[in-house]
């Protein structure tokens, strides 16, 4: 069907007509948009938590164990907590008399759970412990392994910036196939089987 030559201008007359409504339109959506992001102040979104922290045990070198602590927050109130240790202690450490030349190696793995949503503040910890040893007995060297597990109390602290220190104490329980009864002392301070407090100390720091 064709359309008279009065319908065709006054339909292009309509159509202008729109087209400049809706730029109109546009414009002052637009205005309204950037003055009212102008009158409100930007959304200050919380930094996200450190997911992971990694420490040192100065009180472990002490007693001849040399090693490192990681955790990494698995969600919230909730980490994941490894340590790997090698040891060595001469005949006389420095704070216990082992009686004989002591060399290992051992670890735990284990879960931590923390009042705070982060990795930061105080923990409930539990773990599985295990190592092997080799230690000097009547001469002979011994070779000690253990395995077990430790439950633990504690809490970490920010000293500065991402650095921090933990402290925490709990009881460790150990099994071994074989543990001479008469063993030096401080072998049997460090490594002895059964039920036995055992002190958490590391200073570290956070990592995101």
């Amino acid at each position: 069907m064709m359309l008279a030559k009065g319908s065709i201008m006054f339909l292009r007359r309509v159509a202008i007509a729109a087209g400049t409504v809706l730029v109109v339109v546009f414009a002052i959506e637009g205005e309204v948009r950037a003055e009212t992001n102008d009158d409100q102040p930007p959304v200050d979104h919380p930094a996200a938590p450190p997911r992971w922290s990694i420490g040192v045990n100065p009180l472990a070198m002490a007693i001849g164990r040399f090693g490192g602590d990681g955790e990494y927050l698995a969600m919230r109130h909730l980490a994941l907590v490894g340590n790997v240790h090698g040891d060595f202690a001469a005949s006389r450490a420095i704070a216990v008399d082992y009686g004989a030349t002591m060399v290992g190696f051992g670890g735990e793995a284990g879960v931590r759970f923390y009042a705070t949503p982060d990795l930061f503040g105080f923990f409930f910890g539990v773990s599985a412990v295990a190592g092997w040893y080799d230690v000097g007995y009547y001469g002979a060297r011994f070779a000690l392994p253990d395995a077990g597990f430790a439950v633990d109390l504690g809490g970490k602290l920010r000293l500065g910036g991402e650095i921090f220190m933990m402290i925490g104490g709990g009881l460790q329980d150990l099994w071994t196939t074989r543990y001479p009864k008469d063993i030096a002392s401080g072998v049997s301070f460090v490594l002895g089987a059964g039920v036995a407090p055992r002190l958490l100390m590391t200073i570290g720091t956070a990592i995101y």
